[in-house]
């Protein structure tokens, strides 16, 4: 078992478009992971190149907002991507 420390998490806002919430967990190795409202993994981890600090949605849960020890805020769209 991998011994992962989790810095910050969040859920996605239920909408009419996506009504399955999703759990996005940011690691002190410098990955986000995706989870269902089962607990099943939804995508593949991603790697960032920065520890993630915090995470936040935007009200259509297709987005959410992560910062870090980067001091950057980046947009990324619900399944990781850059956006």
């Amino acid at each position: 078992m991998v011994d992962k420390k989790i810095f910050c998490l969040a859920f996605s806002p239920l909408t009419s478009e996506n009504n399955i919430s999703l759990l996005v967990i940011g690691c002190w190795d410098q990955t986000i992971s995706f989870y269902n409202s089962e607990g099943f993994t939804e995508t593949h981890n991603k790697k960032l190149d920065f520890n993630p600090i915090f995470i936040k949605w935007l009200s259509s849960s297709n987005f959410f907002v992560i910062t870090g020890t980067n001091n950057q805020a980046q947009l990324l769209s619900r399944s990781g991507t850059n956006k």
